[in-house]
């Protein structure tokens, strides 16, 4: 396994970073450990690497690094993907034997959650809604199984189902990694009254119908304000870490984005202990309201990218606000890998989850502020 010492020499063995950089006072090297063992290296003149390597048995970090990979290069060289490939960082580098994937970072840009950070309640920033909307439209678009001349899709990504959505129900290599917070976190699955059986419903809705990321949420997506039009004010989206890729159902994907807002707007709460939830909502830095009208912009641009039929928008959306509660407790799993207790957050997060599960018509209006026929 590389480490910080390790990292510099190998980049420069494998000609991706001049041996000079080595003795500069402007590079650094970051861990940025994850599901995989990552590290973040960023050199002069604005060269920088992801290096990433598995570090996860139960999650199979091997096999997902290489269908990443290969999904890097399939963009590349397809000319029917090369609207994705722009949309994907390049890959720099794939050592299949070492199990080392690198990839260049893309300069200037910040996650998700950074960006709205950048901005306040007031001007939230709709722009970026309408950005990521129109990149996953993209992808769930060039990928679609079922219009011809699209994309051809290799054989080679896999088609399993999200283990979140069996997670009630985990296997023993699972449960040998869980931590006391996931214990408790299953404790409460296994034991409210429909949840477990809403998650299997999730399982019969999913429909195999394109190439999702699988994974998306606000670490996975980076945004930088446009070069090519400033004075519009565009920005640029990028979807990056694609370890999850898969033939899947596309509601997953946005189902990602619709959960990422609730984590966003729970975040933005006060969340010490003793204080009552009306009393978090009120003082959410960031309330529901602010965050409705790019919900809104990127559910329009979606589907127009996508290319969804209005007859199917409904079906479409619901199945995907039924999605993001899955989303959400798959959320909680991550963050609290490793931890103790269960944190403020992720009770919320929980609590919002089984709401969503048990009326996500009311959920795609009240949480998301989407009506019913707004696409």
């Amino acid at each position: 396994m590389l480490d910080v010492d390790e990292a510099v020499p190998f980049l420069v063995k494998q000609g991706l970073i001049h041996p000079t950089a080595i003795t500069a006072a402007s590079l650094t090297i970051r861990r940025a450990t994850r599901r995989n063992r990552n590290l973040r290296v960023e050199g002069p003149r604005g060269v920088g690497y992801l290096v990433k390597q598995p570090d996860d048995s139960v999650w199979d970090g091997h096999g997902t690094l290489r269908v990443e990979a290969a999904f890097y290069e399939y963009c590349r060289r397809e000319p029917a993907a090369a609207n994705v490939g722009r949309l994907v960082p390049r890959l720099a580098l794939h050592d299949a034997r070492h199990c080392v994937l690198v990839v260049e970072l893309v300069r200037d840009a910040v996650p998700l959650w950074s960006f709205y950070q950048s901005h306040d309640a007031a001007a939230f920033p709709v722009k970026v809604g309408r950005s990521l909307g129109h990149a996953l439209g993209t992808v769930h678009r060039t990928f679609r199984l079922s219009r011809p001349g699209q994309a051809p899709v290799p054989s080679w990504i896999p088609r399993d189902l999200p283990r979140v959505l069996a997670i009630h129900r985990p296997e023993p290599e699972l449960l040998a990694t869980l931590s006391p917070a996931n214990h408790r976190v299953l404790r409460i699955l296994q034991g409210q009254d429909g949840l477990g059986e809403a998650l299997d419903r999730c399982r019969e809705q999913w429909r195999a119908e394109t190439v999702i990321h699988g994974d998306i949420k606000s670490d996975n997506v980076l945004v930088r304000p446009a070069r090519s039009r400033p004075a519009r004010r565009q920005v640029e989206v990028w979807l990056v870490d694609w370890e999850m890729v898969r033939i899947g159902d596309p509601a997953w994907d946005l189902a990602g984005v619709l959960q990422d807002f609730l984590l966003f707007w729970i975040s933005s709460m006060p969340l010490t202990g003793g204080i009552e939830i009306g009393e978090r909502v009120s003082q959410a830095r960031y309330p529901l309201a602010a965050l409705h009208g790019m919900i809104r912009a990127l559910w329009d641009a979606y589907g127009k990218s996508a290319r969804i039929p209005p007859s199917e928008a409904d079906e479409f959306l619901l199945r995907a606000v039924t999605f993001s509660a899955a989303r959400l407790i798959q959320s909680v799993y991550e963050m609290l890998r490793g931890a103790e207790t269960l944190s403020v957050l992720s009770v919320i997060a929980l609590q919002l989850g089984a709401n969503l599960m048990a009326d996500p018509e009311r959920g795609r209006s009240y949480l998301y502020g989407l009506r019913e026929g707004s696409n």
